[in-house]
């Protein structure tokens, strides 16, 4: 899990910035998060190493899953904030497009009116004479 958490954070340096979905202070905050928990089990390791095994151990399951319950509820919270400004980019993108057809479409019947009374002035124009 903590390697998963490393490899999210590795990849999600890459979308940092205007284009990206993190903001870096988000990204240091879990890479801090990240290096607490590893110190935090290497004491750990080093504290049950040094207990005798007749003694309760210093480091238990309930522990470890506590920390790995930290680390997987902040990259579910990175991951839905992505999730979500990937909509709202491509909602965005969707609305831009949609405006771009409109106005291509009015201009298309625009062009058409001015043609089809540029041919009327002309049958006038025939006729009259």
């Amino acid at each position: 899990s903590l390697e998963n958490a490393k490899d999210f954070l590795a990849k999600s340096r890459n979308l940092t910035g205007e284009d990206g979905f993190f903001k870096e202070k988000e990204l240091d905050s879990f890479e801090k998060k990240i290096s607490d928990v590893e110190s935090w089990r290497e004491s750990k390791l080093k504290e049950q190493a040094d207990t005798p095994l007749s003694e309760m151990p210093t480091l238990t399951v309930s522990m470890i899953h506590t920390k790995i319950g930290d680390m997987e509820s902040e990259v579910k919270f990175l991951v839905s904030k992505a999730k979500m400004a990937k909509a709202e980019k491509e909602r965005a993108k969707r609305a831009k497009e949609a405006e771009e057809k409109k106005a291509k479409e009015e201009e298309e019947k625009k062009r058409k009116k001015e043609e089809k009374e540029r041919k009327k002035a002309e049958e006038k124009a025939g006729e009259g004479e």
